[in-house]
């Protein structure tokens, strides 16, 4: 009963998880296939997603949106009655 007590407390993460990328390195999220889900390079900024983005259907204007710069981009706002469309 004590290692599996220890073990999920060892194992487990909770909050948040901060680093910093050296010159040059990338941040990779990744399974243990290995299929790459997503990959930050430090040397572009460039940001990769493998696979789709989703945004929630959301009833209000204040969230579900992706900016460009300080304008709203795209958004997943849906009037009722409507289809949504950006």
């Amino acid at each position: 009963l004590l290692m599996a007590i220890l073990s999920t407390s060892i194992y487990s993460q909770s909050g948040s998880i901060n680093n910093t990328l050296g010159a040059g390195g990338s941040f990779i999220i990744k399974d243990g296939v290995p299929t790459t889900f997503l990959t930050l390079s430090q040397a572009t900024g460039d940001l990769t997603l493998s696979n789709s983005l989703y945004l929630p259907q959301i009833s209000n204007s204040s969230n579900g949106t992706i900016y460009k710069g300080f304008q709203s981009f795209i958004h997943t706002f849906q009037v009722a009655g409507t289809n949504g469309n950006n």
